[in-house]
């Protein structure tokens, strides 16, 4: 039960946050060509990495970005990639932070134990009208076939960099 009500009370704050950086936040300058990629080496088990692609497209002149996602990963156990949604509010017009997520459908041999992710990000990003680097604080859900979620069991970090144009 107290799952519940945590998933509830982060629904209604991430509601809230959404609806202030839509009535705030300018609109970016342009679409978004980002990379990122994080690598975990645990002092037991295996190396796991990921990587990251992302073009993002402002939706109707406001902060908000949405486009296509893809991700190539290996997690020690299985390896594979990801292909998906995902979206964005920046809270600044060049510089400042931001809430996003995305939703992937994996490929691979990831495919045959999950069905679906869904990431729920913090991060920060800070360049020029051009280009930017941008630092990410993330965490996943992943749904088996059989319909079960699994909770995150930690936070991911992840650093990249992106062209707008």
């Amino acid at each position: 039960m107290q799952s519940r009500h945590f998933r509830t009370l982060v629904s209604l704050c991430l509601t809230f946050i959404l609806a202030g950086a839509i009535a705030f936040a300018g609109p970016p300058a342009k679409s978004e060509l980002s990379f990122s990629a994080e690598m975990f080496d645990p002092k037991k088990g295996d190396t796991a990495w990921s990587a990251t692609a992302e073009w993002l497209i402002p939706v109707a002149g406001g902060p908000l970005l949405l486009g296509p996602s893809v991700s190539k990963f290996d997690t020690g156990g299985s390896d594979g990639g990801a292909a998906g949604i995902a979206a964005e509010i920046n809270l600044g017009k060049v510089c400042g932070p931001g809430v996003g997520g995305a939703a992937h459908k994996p490929i691979g041999d990831s495919a045959d134990q999950v069905n679906l992710t869904y990431e729920a990000r913090l991060f920060f990003k800070c360049g020029t009208e051009h280009a930017f680097v941008k630092f990410t604080a993330s965490q996943l859900w992943s749904r088996a076939e059989a319909g079960a979620v699994t909770d995150p069991d930690g936070t991911s970090f992840d650093g990249g960099i992106g062209w707008r144009f």
